[in-house]
């Protein structure tokens, strides 16, 4: 299993946290909308998501009265995760 963790030394983001990026970004966000934000496949990103509720950094919440559509929440667990993960580049870029 990858763990999403962070090496700040090398300012390296693995996959797991770039998609826990993207849920933060996103309002009410769907693995379908995760997908299209990070420009990864659906499959891809619910592999990921998988893992990560399977980790308990995320949980999956049904949305309304259909219950095919669910959202993606972080927990307590990915938000410690969130809390040491560097930027993404391109906002480094933007800042300068």
């Amino acid at each position: 299993m990858i763990s999403p963790k962070v090496d700040c030394r090398k300012r390296t983001l693995r996959l797991p946290v770039l998609v826990l990026q993207a849920i933060e970004r996103l309002d009410k966000p769907t693995p379908g909308a995760v997908a299209r934000e990070v420009v990864l496949s659906r499959a891809t990103v619910t592999n990921v998501v998988d893992r990560l509720q399977k980790s308990e950094y995320v949980a999956r919440q049904k949305l309304g009265t259909d219950k095919r559509t669910v959202i993606l929440l972080i927990t307590d667990k990915g938000e410690e995760i969130l809390s040491s993960a560097p930027e993404l580049l391109q906002t480094e870029f933007l800042n300068r």
